[in-house]
C-alpha cells in the first residue's frame, strides 16, 4: 500500500452538501468581527499602544510639508533598545489619509484581524477539510489574544494577520 496519510487523520469530515455549509464560514467571520468590536470603547490606549499611529501622523505631516530630512526611517524604540521597523508606521500613515483619528487607525487593525478568521478557515479547509476549517476559524474568532491585539495600534497587532495570510498564500 502506498496510501497517503492526511494530517488530522482522526478529525471527522463533514460533507458540505447543503447551502448552509457555505454560509457557516461567513457567520464565523461575523462572530469574530462582533467579538472584536464589542466594548471597543473600553480598549486600553496609552503611549505604547498609540505610538505607531502617532508616528504615522508624523510621517504623513512630513510628506505633506516636504520636510524630508525629518521623515521617520524607523519607528519608536523597542524594549530591547533597538528601533522597530517602520512598515507599521507607514501603514498607519496611509490609514490617516482617510481620517486622522485614533479610531481610524484602530479600524485598520480590526479589519486585518477579522480577515485572519477567514484565512484560518481557508488554511484548515486546504489542509484537511471543511470541518477543520470551521474549527480553526472558530478558535481564531474567539481567541483572547486576537481580540486584544485587534483593539489598538500596538506593534504586535499585525503579527497574527501577517502569519495567517502568509500561511494561506503558501498553501
Amino acid at each position: 500500500h502506498n496510501r497517503r496519510v492526511k494530517p488530522f487523520a482522526g478529525f471527522p469530515v463533514l460533507k458540505q452538501k447543503n447551502r448552509y455549509a457555505r454560509i457557516a464560514p461567513l457567520l464565523i467571520v461575523l462572530l469574530g468581527f462582533a467579538v472584536r468590536v464589542w466594548a471597543m470603547d473600553t480598549a486600553w490606549i496609552d503611549g505604547d499602544r498609540a505610538n505607531p499611529h502617532g508616528l504615522g501622523l508624523v510621517a504623513l505631516d512630513t510628506v505633506s510639508s516636504g520636510d524630508w530630512p525629518n521623515f521617520p526611517l524607523f519607528s519608536d524604540e523597542a524594549s530591547v533598545g533597538l528601533p522597530n521597523p517602520p512598515l507599521l508606521t507607514y501603514a498607519y500613515a496611509l490609514a490617516a489619509l482617510t481620517g486622522r483619528s485614533l479610531s481610524m487607525a484602530n479600524a485598520l487593525g480590526l479589519i486585518a484581524n477579522t480577515i485572519t478568521v477567514a484565512a484560518a478557515f481557508g488554511i484548515g479547509r486546504r489542509m484537511h477539510s471543511w470541518s477543520a476549517g470551521m474549527l480553526a476559524a472558530t478558535l481564531v474568532a474567539c481567541s483572547n489574544w486576537g481580540v486584544y491585539l485587534a483593539r489598538g495600534t500596538w506593534h504586535p497587532t499585525p503579527i497574527e494577520p501577517g502569519v495567517a495570510l502568509s500561511a494561506f498564500l503558501l498553501l
